[in-house]
Formats: structure tokens, sequence, C-alpha cells
């Protein structure tokens, strides 16, 4: 019975000093693809290379699918290496963005040690090379697009000849076309409650909604925070009805509309959450008048040529 012991013993440790036989590296970056390829060559590990960065709460989930004992990714400036078998996460410090050769290889020493991979085994047929998902060079095996629905509300701040505060409603359906970077392309529509007009025997009111092509480039702030820079541009449509002199007043205009802002998001999974701030620009807002005594135009009202919106926002991503 006790050498018996002694043989389960020496079982155990052999398998808990045997290096994982695949690792999947969820990073876009192919220079430290290549690094880490390069340093995991000798202990015969297969390398799976996916630009897609899970968050804690998948890992483990990614790692079943892959059939991979541990992911490694980056969540800002940090290197996070995700153990299957042990459902532990542990995190060292590194560089944001892009690595060139000489970081990239110290960011993959990094990550060997965190793997604690046993010593080698000194022998003629050691291998120089690791054996890849996909070709025998260090290949990204990026997702296809990914596409984003998104829902917000909040309040704008009108500047023309009246001040004034109204909530909008915005939707948005955006296009991560290629899953390296971090740039989208899609299309925004937003409506608000209207402003209320009384002035000059003028009553009524006007109100907008536009629709613009927007343009984003997304880029991970520490561990769990996204900011997304933004512009747009496209057209807004201006109603401006009422009563004037017990008559109906109904005129309408489509303005060139220029937008820029960022948000902040908060991504869980497929899902995020966040607050947005932008800015917006009307380029040849009318004015309205009307006739008086002598023929004098009077002022009703100036379509405000600037705007200020802040408001909350959901989005789920589909295709990560």
């Amino acid at each position: 019975m006790r050498r018996l012991a002694t043989i389960l013993v020496l079982l155990t440790a052999v398998a808990d000093a045997a290096p994982p036989d695949r690792v999947l590296v969820a990073d876009g970056d192919p220079e430290l693809v290549r690094a880490i390829e390069s340093s995991l060559a000798p202990w015969r590990i297969v390398v799976i290379a996916d630009a897609s960065v899970p968050d804690a709460s998948s890992a483990h989930v990614r790692a079943d699918a892959a059939e991979a004992q541990y992911i490694v990714w980056r969540e800002g400036d940090q290197l996070v290496v995700f153990d299957r078998e042990h459902g532990t996460t542990e995190h060292r410090a590194a560089r944001a963005g892009a690595f060139d050769p000489v970081s990239a290889a110290a960011a993959a020493l990094t990550v060997k040690t965190m793997l604690r991979l046993p010593p080698l085994e000194a022998g003629p047929d050691a291998p120089d090379q690791v054996t890849t998902l996909v070709g025998t060079a260090p290949v990204v095996v990026a997702p296809g697009p990914e596409v984003r629905f998104q829902l917000g509300a909040g309040g704008r701040v009108t500047r023309g000849s009246q001040t004034d505060l109204g909530a909008r409603v915005l939707t948005a359906v955006m296009v991560r076309p290629w899953a390296l970077r971090g740039w989208r392309i899609g299309i925004a529509a937003d409506l608000g409650t209207a402003t209320d007009i009384s002035h000059a025997g003028f009553k009524g009111t006007w109100n907008d909604g536009s629709v613009h092509g927007v343009i984003s480039w997304s880029t991970r702030a520490g561990a769990s925070l996204e900011i997304e820079p933004w512009i747009a541009g496209g057209v807004s449509r201006s109603s401006f009805t009422g009563e004037e002199s017990q008559t109906m007043r109904d005129e309408t205009a489509t303005l060139p509309s220029f937008r820029g802002g960022v948000t902040v998001r908060w991504p869980v999974g497929m899902w995020s959450i966040g607050a947005s701030l932008g800015a917006d620009a009307l380029v040849g807002t009318p004015t309205y008048t009307r006739q008086q005594g002598m023929g004098m135009p009077v002022r009703i009202f100036e379509v405000p040529a600037f705007a200020m919106v802040l408001g909350l926002v959901a989005a789920v991503d589909l295709g990560r």
C-alpha cells in the first residue's frame, strides 16, 4: 500500500508539471502572437490565435470550446491569463496598444512565466516551432463582422432664439468589419420632444428628427471600460407648426447636420451599458418671421444651430 501511495504521488506530480497542450491567445496583435508562439515553441504547445477578447465571466466557456487549458488576453495595460483547470485569473503589467518586437518578446516572457512551464528535457529532437491552429506561421483566426444594436435616451439643450431642454431617444446600428481593429461604421437616428413657441402672435411648436451616418473607434481603458469617440454627418428634418392670427402655419426644412462626441461603456459579455456626450451643429438654419404693421418683419423663432446631448446607452454586440 505504501508503494502504491508513493506511485500515485509521483504520477500526480508529473501531471502537475506537464505543460499545457493548447493555449488560446485572444489578442489581435500579430507581433504578440508571434512572440508567444516563439516563446512556447520548445514545449510543443498548440497555440490558437483568436482576436475576439473574452471577459472573466465568459473565459471558461471560451476555454472549453477551444479545449485550451489557458487563455491569454489583454485588458488595457494588463496581461491576463485564465487557467481553465483551476478557474483562476492572473494579471501582470504590460503595455497597451500595438507591440513592437522587443515589447512583444517581453510580454511573451511574462506569459511563459505565468504558465509555470516545467523544465525542458535535453534532447536532439527538441522542436523549434509551435503548431498553430491554422497553417505553420502565426495566424490570427479572426471572427466575422460584428453588429452592434444600440438604444439610448437622454436630454438635449438647444441654443437658438430661445434655450430649450428636451428629451431625446436615439437608436443606432453599427458594424465592425475588421475584428482586429476598433473601427465601426453605421447609421443612427433620433427624435424627441417638441419645443413650445408663443411669440409675436404665433402659438405652436418646433420639432426635429435626424438620420446620420456614423464612424466610431473603440479602445479599452483599464480592465472594465471602453472609450468610443465618434463623428457623424447626415440630415435633420425641421418642422415648424402652429397658429398665427387664426391661420394655421406649417413649414418644414431639411438641413445638413454634423455631430461629434464620445461614449464610455462598461462591457459585460456581448452586452454593454454606458453614457454618451455629443454636440450637434446644423447648417443653414432658418428664422421664422411674421409681417406686422408697416411691413416690418418680426422674428418668431430661430431654429437652433447648436445643441448638446447627454444620455445613457445600452447595446448588444452580435457576432462576437
